[in-house]
C-alpha cells in the first residue's frame, strides 16, 4: 500500500513470490521484431522466434513448447503441447566476455545494451515505482539468483568497484559496498542513482543494473535457457508467471477484478503504459500490473499549455518540459532535442503535475521514438 507520501518507494513485502500456473496458450508481443517463425510450426521451449529490432536487444523466445497458432504484426501465439521439449541449454558462464557472451545472451532473450566495460557497477536495489515491491522481494527471497546474475554481469562489465543502492538497508550482495538513498520517487531512476553514488551527473564509466534485470540474467545462468518468466507486483503481492501469459488469466488467478472503463497499466503507475486488451501477454520487462479504476483520475486531452510552470518546477532533469512538449506535439523533433529532450528521464512527473492535463510524457516519448527511428534509418543507410 502507498503511504501518505504518494511518491514513497517503501512497500510491504509478500509472504513469498506466488507462482501462477502455466497457461494453455501464450501471446508474445512482437511488434517491430523480425519474426522467424511460421504459423503451425512446432517449437521447443526456449527456441528463438523473433530477433529484436535493435542490435543489443534480446530475442523473443518460446516460453512454452507447442505449436505456433497465430502470427500478425503485433502478436505471436503458441498453444501448449503435452511434450515439454526444450532447446539445448547453454552454459553462459563458460563463454568469453565480449561478442561471444553477448550474442549468446541476446539469443536467450536478454538485452546486452549495458554489457560493456565500466569502472563502476551500480546495482539499483530501490523499488522502481511507488506501490511496487519487486526489488526488495527479489533481494530477500531470490538473493542467490540475483547473485548469479551479478556474477555474470561482473564478467561482462569488469568493474573496479560494485555498489548496491537500497532505501532502508537490510539487504546485501557479496562484493558490493552499500549506499542508501531516500526511498522516494524519482530517486530510483538511474541518473539520480548515479548522482547519489558518484556525486556527478555524467554516466561515463558507470553501468547500472536493476535487481529485476539481474534476477532475469541469474535465471538464464541457472537454467542455461532463454528467460521465460518474470516477477511482478499486482495489488501488493509479488507473482511469477510465464512470459506471454494472458493478463486476464493473471487477474483471474489473483482475484483482481477489472471493469469496463478501467485502465490496465503495465509496469509502474508513473511510467507504465496502458494495454487495450486483457488478452495481451505478459512481457519480459514488466515488473508490475496496475488496474486503474474508471474515473480515478481526470482524463488527459490535447489541451493547450497554460504556462503555469508546474512541470518545470518538478522536473528532476531541470528541463522545460512545457517547451519540449510543444515542439514534439507539432512534429518539430530536432527542435525538441535542442531543448534537452535527450536528457529527459521519462519519470512521468510532468504529466502528473500538469493542471491542464496535457499528455506530456506521451509527447516526449513520441519525439524520442521518432528520433531513434531516424537514427536507425541513417545507420542502416536507408533513404527517405
Amino acid at each position: 500500500m502507498l503511504e501518505n507520501n504518494v511518491f514513497s518507494l517503501r512497500a510491504e513485502l509478500s509472504g513469498k513470490v506466488v507462482e501462477i500456473p502455466e497457461p494453455e496458450e501464450v501471446s508474445l508481443f512482437v511488434c517491430g521484431y523480425d519474426i522467424r517463425a511460421e504459423r503451425g510450426k512446432a517449437v521447443k521451449r526456449g527456441e528463438a522466434l523473433a530477433a529484436h529490432p535493435r542490435t543489443a536487444g534480446g530475442a523473443a523466445n518460446a516460453p512454452i513448447a507447442g505449436k505456433v497458432s497465430k502470427i500478425d504484426f503485433a502478436y505471436l501465439s503458441i498453444k501448449k503441447d503435452k511434450k515439454d521439449e526444450a532447446a539445448d541449454p547453454v552454459d553462459v558462464r563458460s563463454l568469453s566476455p565480449g561478442e561471444e557472451l553477448n550474442q549468446a545472451m541476446r539469443d536467450l532473450g536478454i538485452s546486452v545494451e549495458r554489457f560493456r566495460e565500466a569502472e563502476l557497477l551500480i546495482v539499483n536495489g530501490l523499488n522502481p515505482q511507488p506501490g511496487v515491491n519487486v526489488a526488495e522481494q527479489l533481494l530477500r527471497d531470490e538473493n542467490e539468483t540475483v547473485r548469479r546474475g551479478l556474477s555474470l554481469v561482473r564478467k561482462a562489465v569488469n568493474p573496479r568497484r560494485c555498489v548496491l543502492v537500497t532505501g532502508d538497508g537490510g539487504y546485501s550482495l557479496e562484493g558490493c559496498s552499500d549506499v542508501r538513498m531516500r526511498p522516494e520517487y524519482p530517486n530510483s531512476l538511474a541518473p539520480l542513482v548515479i548522482k547519489a553514488v558518484t556525486g556527478r551527473e555524467q554516466s561515463d564509466g558507470v553501468a547500472v543494473f536493476s535487481v529485476h534485470k539481474l534476477w532475469q540474467i541469474g535465471r538464464v545462468v541457472e537454467t542455461g535457457r532463454a528467460i521465460d518468466e518474470t516477477v511482478f507486483t499486482l495489488a501488493g503481492t509479488a507473482y511469477c508467471a510465464r512470459i506471454g501469459t494472458p493478463i486476464v488469466d493473471i487477474l483471474d488467478f489473483a482475484g483482481v477484478e477489472i471493469h469496463p472503463g478501467d485502465r490496465l497499466v503495465l509496469s509502474g503507475p508513473l511510467t507504465g503504459y496502458t494495454v487495450f486488451n486483457v488478452e495481451h501477454g505478459l512481457e519480459k520487462g514488466v515488473y508490475a500490473l496496475n488496474v486503474i479504476p474508471k474515473d480515478a483520475f481526470p482524463a488527459m486531452e490535447d489541451r493547450p499549455c497554460i504556462n503555469c510552470g508546474e512541470c518545470v518546477l518538478h522536473c528532476p532533469a531541470r528541463l522545460q518540459p512545457n517547451i519540449i512538449a510543444r515542439f514534439a506535439e507539432y512534429g518539430m523533433f530536432q527542435q525538441a532535442r535542442e531543448q534537452g529532450l535527450d536528457a529527459c528521464m521519462e519519470c512521468g512527473l510532468c504529466s502528473y503535475w500538469c493542471p491542464a492535463l496535457r499528455p506530456m510524457q506521451h509527447y516526449l516519448r513520441f519525439a524520442r521514438q521518432q528520433l531513434r527511428t531516424e537514427t536507425d534509418r541513417l545507420t542502416a543507410g536507408w533513404t527517405r
